[in-house]
């Protein structure tokens, strides 16, 4: 009995065995610590930044449909309070993202520089988009709303 007993257990994969998983990779104590901690903070300041740019875009992208052009919505921008509200709280959401984001993505220095790295490059500050680049955008997206073919959905 005791040769089929370990027969048995020479044939069972060693991952059963254990109570890790198998993986090619190790998760060190400092990264499921900051896993345990939720959606870095960086990354929640970036996706509410591209929620107010697409919120901006749907509202000039309206004005551009019902003004029939770019530079008509343009001329009329200026005048819609909630836009440049939007525009200015943008700009701040920007700033703050730029303040916090080398200490909360921990980006490495490099030695000779002094300069911050991000993926092996030079970090380079967010820009807020100016509303030229947003009007761009709305009217790229005017055009595709154009060429739509109604119920095709």
């Amino acid at each position: 009995m005791r040769d089929g007993d370990e027969r048995a257990r020479n044939e069972r994969p060693l991952s059963i065995e254990t109570l890790a998983p198998a993986r090619n990779f190790t998760v060190t104590l400092a990264q499921q610590m900051r896993a345990a901690a939720g959606v870095p903070a960086f990354a929640l300041r970036r996706r509410r930044i591209e929620d107010l740019e697409g919120v901006v875009v749907a509202t000039l992208t309206e004005l551009i449909t019902k003004l029939g052009s770019r530079d008509r919505a343009r001329a009329q921008a200026p005048n819609l309070r909630k836009l440049v509200m939007n525009l200015a709280e943008l700009a701040r959401q920007v700033d703050g993202y730029n303040a916090y984001y080398p200490i909360e993505a921990n980006l490495p220095i490099e030695p000779r520089t002094g300069r911050l790295l991000e993926w092996g490059q030079p970090w380079k500050k967010l820009s807020p988009p100016s509303l030229d680049e947003l009007l761009l955008r709305a009217e790229e997206r005017a055009r595709a709303r154009a060429l739509e073919i109604p119920n095709a959905r």
